[in-house]
């Protein structure tokens, strides 16, 4: 998840948080569930990629060849001075 997914997630947050304050109680359930699920959700699903990225990328084999190509750059760039 890069940078626009969350931004665009928090978009729809604050989004769904306006509408949540601005409806009164005659605001019908077809409006209502939906922005619920959104401010509930949001931040659950939020906090899910984020520990699945953190945790995951750890051991996975991407992290792992991006590693290696960083060491294997970083000693031909100390063998170019």
């Amino acid at each position: 998840m890069d940078r626009t997914d969350v931004f665009f997630a928090l978009i729809t947050f604050l989004l769904a948080a306006l509408v949540y304050e601005l409806g009164d109680g005659t605001t019908p359930g077809i409006i209502g569930i939906p922005v619920f699920l959104l401010l509930y959700g949001i931040p659950v699903y939020l906090g899910g990629v984020f520990l699945v990225t953190v945790l995951g990328t750890e051991n996975s084999p991407t992290a792992q060849t991006a590693q290696t190509e960083r060491e294997t750059d970083s000693s031909e760039q100390d063998q170019d001075s």
